[in-house]
């Protein structure tokens, strides 16, 4: 293990071979310092910043990488690398094309380097030549031109693997942006070939955190029609509670099965990106210091329990957990479903698309949240890495049910954004912030006994607390609610 001030970030053989994989935080520290005198640190390494830079784009980091590039690549048409000037002159183009949606500057840019990366024939081979496929295949779909920005997208997918370790290493993000394309819908004649070359490059690079990304976009496999019958396909669930059922509905957990460690194991490594992690963080995060230096047994010994469930509850035997390669993994591919993971993605497919399509953004969000359930995998109450994943879940659910409320109060919908606003409050009944705006809404709908419900409520909360109420939330639970007798009532003079 390298010590915390030993962090090599400058020197090019360190980068090449960590390049694509997680960085410790002391060497992303490191990374991000030398950019605080960027015109010295770009005069003196300018390869390793053109390389600092291609990491920061496919990690998609919340840097400033346009700026970046206008210091260096004066250096870099300096320096007297043509390939080396084109590839950050690309990269200037995707950055500006995907961050500020500017065509001006892409197609200057394009026009610009054409005649150094042309003809590349079917299959492009050097990272200019790539990294212009992947930049006509992005303008062609932002024109509207789908069927050209899937040919120029095909090209990439044909890549050959495993030559310059930069291009390996941007291919990663080039994989990633193509996958919410060919993914979003079903049957795009792009996924198979997608999904080959995004596991190669998982393989490739298993720590990095770009692998979760690229597992959250993998199409459905088909299940019962598509098939072998006699092959598993496992569905399982953490919403409500903790479960696997086979395709005939058969649990995989039997009812009182004691083995907690088991159990985790088998939850742990199913929200793990390919259903894999290494072996060391397997043991960190489910045995820590109770095993008293005994942790690599352990581990063998809840692996060979899981085995056996498994192959007891499905009928099927062998080639269920591994543990090899420093990696522990189950054969995901006897895995058709896990419920959170397809909230996930949906999640995360979402959040991409909510700056350029809000409509196909609030689409996901609309069928993630309806995954959701405040019960979650109760069985794991108090682990730790299910405590974590709870809150990132509640994070998320937060954040896509004030999306769907705030665009759906924008578009007039104000049935659908009381929906959603409702089921936000719902989330935290001593939100103010979200009650304050959600009484505006009913209000609006007339629905004044729903307001003055909810006002009475959170009054009653506040006062039991010892806080203040403030004066809005006073006079809501004050508003009085007329019913269809108090009408008649004034009419009668009484």
């Amino acid at each position: 293990m390298r010590e915390e001030s030993d962090v090599p970030v400058l020197d090019l053989r360190w980068l090449e071979e960590h390049l694509g994989n997680a960085w410790a935080p002391a060497e992303e520290r490191a990374g991000e310092d030398v950019w605080r005198d960027a015109h010295r640190f770009t005069e003196s390494y300018p390869v390793q910043a053109l390389w600092l830079i291609a990491r920061d784009y496919l990690m998609n980091a919340p840097v400033d990488l346009e700026r970046r590039l206008r210091i260096l690549l004066p250096v870099l048409s300096r320096f007297g690398d043509a390939n080396l000037t084109v590839t950050g002159l690309l990269l200037m183009a995707l950055v500006a094309l995907e961050t500020e949606g500017s065509e001006d500057v892409a197609r200057t840019i394009a026009q610009q380097v054409a005649r150094e990366v042309e003809p590349m024939g079917d299959v492009p081979q050097s990272l200019p030549q790539v990294l212009f496929a992947f930049l006509q295949g992005q303008r062609a779909h932002r024109a509207d031109r789908g069927e050209d920005g899937d040919g120029w997208y095909e090209r990439v997918l044909r890549v050959p693997f495993g030559g310059e370790e930069l291009l390996n290493v941007l291919l990663g993000r080039m994989y990633r942006v193509i996958g919410e394309r060919v993914n979003g819908g079903a049957d795009h004649p792009l996924q198979a070939r997608w999904r080959q070359a995004a596991s190669r490059w998982c393989s490739r690079y298993p720590q990095s955190p770009v692998v979760a990304h690229l597992d959250e976009q993998r199409p459905a496999r088909p299940s019962a029609g598509g098939a072998d019958r006699g092959e598993p396909a496992l569905r399982f669930t953490f919403f409500h509670t903790f479960q696997g059922y086979t395709r005939d509905g058969v649990p995989v957990i039997p009812e009182g099965y004691a083995r907690h460690k088991v159990r985790a194991l088998l939850g742990y490594l199913l929200l793990q990106p390919h259903c894999r992690a290494p072996k060391e963080q397997v043991i960190c995060r489910l045995f820590g210091e109770e095993a008293e230096g005994g942790e690599a047994n352990y581990l063998h010994v809840s692996v060979h329990r899981l085995r056996a469930l498994l192959q007891r509850q499905t009928g099927v035997a062998g080639n269920w957990v591994h543990v090899r390669g420093g990696m522990v993994g189950l054969n995901d591919e006897r895995i058709d479903e896990i419920d959170l993971m397809v909230y996930r993605k949906r999640a995360s497919v979402g959040h991409e698309l909510w700056r350029t399509d809000r409509e196909g953004a609030c689409e996901l969000y609309a069928q993630a949240v309806d995954l959701w359930a405040p019960v979650i995998a109760p069985e794991f109450a108090y682990d730790d890495w299910m405590v974590e994943t709870r809150a990132w879940l509640e994070q998320e659910q937060r954040r896509m049910l004030g999306r769907l409320w705030q665009e759906y109060r924008r578009g007039g919908r104000l049935e659908e954004a009381i929906h959603h606003g409702e089921r936000l409050y719902a989330m935290d009944p001593l939100d103010l912030t979200v009650l304050e705006d959600l009484c505006e809404d009913w209000r609006r709908a007339g629905q004044i006994r729903r307001l003055q419900s909810a006002c009475e409520r959170a009054v009653a909360a506040l006062v039991e607390d010892g806080e203040g109420v403030p004066e809005w939330l006073a006079q809501g639970a004050r508003m009085r609610v007329h019913t269809a007798r108090d009408g008649g009532a004034r009419r009668n003079g009484r």
